[in-house]
């Protein structure tokens, strides 16, 4: 993919403003998959203007989406930390898995990941944080989430995992709804995550685990769509075991894959190197969710009477 100069790939609207109001669901997935495809052939990286809006618009799709794929996801999105907390405490007596994207709230746009488990009449959540908390969004996000537990459901136990997986603006939407996905299927991790939150086992500063606690934590699933080659490096040289890990359908390990994604831009006079693997993860739900669109708007051919059948026949 060709090297692009100063900018990121930032399309003109011209009603200046990502989305068209007056357009129908199918018809904005159909122009931003057009927009999404064009950066990648072109090269680009697209500007949060273009992703964060737009994602944002389409997230409870994803998630309904998402959970119509994988039975048993019982996953949510949610604007807010307190939101999360308010479904949680209404789901009753019973034990039970969920999973949410949540927003920060007030203020902006930031996504996580959480599981909640409620097991033995105890109850823990643990939130995957797609970034670090040195960010204003994850930082405001990780503390709102702290304070709706406490006052919420003050018996909780709450940890929140930075993975430094996302390093560029706008994609934690795609990256939350991924982790989600991922702690779904890595049910026997997150459990041995869960019983040790419950149990007290994690030292934390506001239920923050930072990412060189965090590499210890996270299956190796977790970093497929890592974009910095020295982070996976760093999350490696922590794992040996996970290096000559295969992580997907084409026999790949996590580094072999990375090399496949990798990319080359120039932001602001300097060349960054970086994994596009999320800009495709974003093609291919949007891809998904245009199809149910599309099959939805699809009237089925009518079938034929007995008696045409019988008239066909004779014919």
């Amino acid at each position: 993919m060709k090297s692009i100069s100063d900018k990121r790939y930032r399309p003109i609207f011209p009603s200046g403003d990502v989305t068209y109001q007056s357009e129908s669901t199918k018809e904005r997935l159909e122009q931003y998959l057009k927009i999404i495809n064009t950066a990648l052939v072109d090269g680009c990286q697209l500007h949060e203007s273009v992703t964060s809006p737009r994602d944002k618009e389409l997230m409870k799709s994803l998630v309904s989406l998402a959970n119509d794929e994988k039975c048993g996801l019982n996953a949510y999105y949610c604007d807010s930390p307190l939101e999360m907390m308010n479904k949680i405490k209404m789901m009753g007596e019973n034990e039970c898995l969920a999973h949410f994207v949540v927003n920060m709230g007030e203020g902006g746009t930031h996504y996580s990941a959480f599981e909640f488990l409620k097991k033995d009449e105890k109850l823990s959540i643990i939130g995957i944080e797609p970034s670090t908390t040195r960010s204003l969004g994850a930082g405001l996000l990780a503390i709102r989430t702290s304070q709706a537990v406490k006052s919420v459901l003050p018996d909780a136990s709450f940890i929140f995992i930075e993975t430094d997986l996302q390093r560029s603006n706008g994609g934690c939407g795609i990256f939350s709804l991924f982790l989600v996905k991922k702690m779904f299927k890595e049910r026997t991790a997150m459990l041995e995550l869960h019983e040790k939150n419950i149990s007290g086992a994690f030292e934390s500063y506001n239920g923050v685990i930072n990412q060189n606690i965090s590499d210890t934590l996270i299956p190796p699933s977790f970093m497929k769509h890592a974009q910095s080659p020295k982070r996976l490096n760093y999350y490696l040289d922590k794992n040996p075991l996970a290096t000559k890990l295969v992580i997907n359908n084409k026999g790949e390990t996590l580094k072999e894959r990375q090399s496949r994604l990798i990319v080359t831009i120039e932001n602001k006079g300097k060349q960054i190197t970086y994994s596009n693997s999320i800009e495709v993860k974003r093609k291919i739900e949007i891809e998904k969710l245009l199809s149910k669109y599309i099959a939805r708007d699809t009237p089925d051919l009518p079938s034929e009477s007995p008696d045409n059948q019988i008239k066909t026949a004779q014919s």
